[in-house]
C-alpha cells in the first residue's frame, strides 16, 4: 500500500472528480456515508450524545455531512462549526460519556492551530471523552512531525484515515495522538493511485502473499538454499539457537551454525535440524547466504574473523547486533559490506553506525541517506519498524505488538530473513516479507500468551501460523 503526501492526496482527489464526473459535494457525501457506516457498525451509540466539531476546510465539510447522516438515523448528534465560535464560553460542555467526532483540520494543515481552534482542541482533550478523528487528528501535520510540544493536537482514540495512511502516523512521537487507526476506502481513482510515484509504502499481506511461492512437489532440500549463521559466544548460546530456529521455521533447505567450540554441544542438542561447525571457515562461497552478528561479541578475534568474512563473501548477507557494533567501531569495514545486504539495527545500534539523530523525521532521513550511500537495506527496528532501500524507498510495518520487545526477538528476525534469502528471494523481498512474517507471528504469540508473558521462543513457535496466512 502506498503512502502519499498531502499534496499528492489533493491531486488524486482532483483526478477522481474528473475521471468519475462527480462534484466535490458528491465526493464529500460519499466520504460521510463511509464514515457513518463504520461508526454505526463499530461504536456503541444508543442513548449516547455525539458531538461533531467541524472546521472551515474540506475535513470540516466531511464532518458536517457526517452529522447530517447520523442525525437522520435518530442518533443524538450535535454539530459545532468551530469558526463560528467566538469565545471559550461558546465551547459546549463535554462529559466523559460523549463521543467526539473530530473534523476540525485535515491533511492540508501547515501550521499549528491558534485562537478558538486551539481552545476547542484542548477542551476536547481535557474532557476524557472518546474521540474519533476524521482522516488525521486535528493539529497534526500530515507529512512531518507536529511543530512543537506546546502545539494543540487532538488526542484521538481512533483515527479513520481516508484511502491511505498518512506519513505522520508512522512517527513514534505521534502515537499519543493517533490512537488506533483504520483505513477506509472512499473509492478514489485507481489509475491515479497506481501511477503517482511515492517513496513511501506500508508492508501488507497482499505484497507478501505475492512474494511467497508454493513449493514444487518434486523439490528437495538443495532447492531451498544453504544458510550459514555466524552467531553466539560464551553466555550467548541462546542468540545462536533462536536465530537457527527462526531460519529453520522459515524454510531454509539447510542451516549451518558457526559457533565457538564451547557452544557446540548445547547447540547440537537444542537445534538438531541444523549442522554445526566450530572450525575456521575459508570456503564461504558455498553458502547461499550468510547471517552474522547475533550474540557473537566484539573480541579482537571475532573482529578479525568478521573482517575476513567480509573480504571473502561477495553476495548479500544479513548483518545484525554485534556485527553492526563491530562495524561501528571499525568504520573501514563499512566499505566491505556487500551491496544489497540487509542490516537490522535497533535505534541505538543505528546511531552508532550512522550518527546521532533527534526525532523520527531525522532518523528517517538518516536511514534513507545511509541506504543510498552504501547500497544496503536498513531495517530499523522499533514500534513502527521501517525498511530503507538502496533506491530510496521507505517501507513501514504496521503489524506486531509491545510484547515483541523482549530479548531474542531480533535474533529470530535475522534467522527468518536469512532463510528467505537462502531460498532465492531477493534481499528486498526477504526483508519486507521477513518483517511481516516475524511481526505477524508475534501477534499470534501475544494472543496465546499475552504481551507481558510472551518470549522470543513463542515468536519462533508461531512462525508457522504467520506463513499460513500468506502461503
Amino acid at each position: 500500500m502506498k503512502i502519499f503526501t498531502s499534496g499528492q492526496i489533493a491531486q488524486i482527489d482532483r483526478i477522481t472528480l474528473n475521471s468519475q464526473s462527480i462534484s466535490e459535494d458528491e465526493l464529500i457525501l460519499r466520504v460521510a456515508d463511509v464514515l457513518a457506516k463504520w461508526i454505526t457498525g463499530n461504536i456503541h451509540l444508543k442513548n449516547r450524545r455525539v458531538l461533531v466539531f467541524a472546521g472551515p476546510g474540506k475535513n470540516g465539510k466531511d464532518a458536517v455531512a457526517l452529522s447530517t447522516i447520523l442525525a437522520g438515523q435518530n442518533i443524538r448528534c450535535e454539530l459545532f462549526q468551530v469558526n463560528q465560535l467566538e469565545s471559550v464560553s461558546d465551547i459546549p460542555e463535554i462529559d466523559k460519556g460523549c463521543l467526539i467526532i473530530d473534523g476540525v483540520f485535515g491533511t492540508g494543515l501547515s501550521r499549528r492551530p491558534e485562537g478558538i481552534y486551539a481552545r476547542v482542541i484542548r477542551s476536547i482533550n481535557n474532557s476524557n471523552a472518546e474521540v474519533i478523528s476524521i482522516d488525521i487528528p486535528s493539529g497534526l501535520l500530515s507529512d512531518t512531525m507536529t511543530p512543537d510540544s506546546n502545539a494543540a493536537v487532538i488526542k484521538a482514540d481512533i483515527t479513520l484515515t481516508l484511502e491511505f495512511p498518512k506519513l505522520a502516523m508512522f512517527f513514534k512521537e505521534n502515537s499519543q495522538y493517533i490512537g488506533e487507526w483504520r483505513v477506509l476506502d472512499i473509492g478514489l481513482d485507481n489509475d491515479a493511485k497506481q501511477t503517482i510515484d511515492t517513496p513511501y509504502y506500508v508492508i501488507d499481506k497482499k505484497y507478501v502473499s505475492s512474494v511467497i511461492k508454493r513449493r514444487v512437489r518434486s523439490s528437495h532440500k538443495g532447492d531451498y538454499g544453504h544458510a550459514l549463521l555466524v552467531a553466539g559466544s560464551y553466555g550467548m548460546a541462546g542468540a545462536a539457537i533462536l536465530c537457527a530456529k527462526g531460519a529453520l521455521r522459515s524454510g531454509a533447505g539447510l542451516v549451518t551454525l558457526s559457533v565457538p567450540e564451547e557452544l557446540y554441544q548445547i547447540v547440537q542438542v537444542s537445534v538438531p535440524e541444523a549442522m554445526c561447525i566450530t572450525s575456521k571457515l575459508t570456503d564461504y562461497e558455498r553458502f547461499t547466504t550468510i547471517a552474522v552478528g547475533p550474540g557473537i561479541g566484539t573480541s579482537p578475534e571475532t573482529v578479525k574473523r568478521f573482517q575476513n568474512l567480509l573480504k571473502s563473501y561477495t553476495n548479500p548477507m544479513v548483518i545484525d547486533a554485534d556485527g553492526l557494533n563491530i562495524i561501528s567501531v571499525n568504520r573501514e569495514m563499512l566499505e566491505l559490506i556487500p551491496q544489497y545486504s540487509v542490516l537490522t539495527p535497533h535505534p541505538k545500534e543505528f546511531s552508532r553506525l550512522a550518527g546521532e539523530f533527534g526525532d523520527s523525521t531525522q532518523a528517517l532521513q538518516l536511514q534513507r541517506s545511509f541506504s543510498l550511500k552504501y547500497k544496503v537495506y536498513v531495517l530499523l527496528k522499533g514500534a513502527n519498524t521501517s525498511l530503507s532501500t538502496p533506491e530510496g524507498e521507505i517501507w513501514f510495518n504496521v503489524c506486531g505488538n509491545p510484547g515483541m520487545a523482549t530479548g531474542g526477538s531480533g535474533d529470530v528476525l535475522t534467522g527468518v530473513i536469512a532463510a528467505l534469502m537462502a531460498q532465492g528471494y531477493s534481499p528486498k523481498e526477504s526483508a519486507i516479507s521477513g518483517i511481516f512474517i516475524h511481526s505477524t507471528s508475534g501477534d499470534f504469540a501475544a494472543k496465546k500468551f499475552g504481551e507481558i508473558s510472551m518470549t522470543a521462543g513463542d515468536i519462533v513457535n508461531n512462525l508457522e501460523e504467520a506463513f499460513k496466512i500468506v502461503y
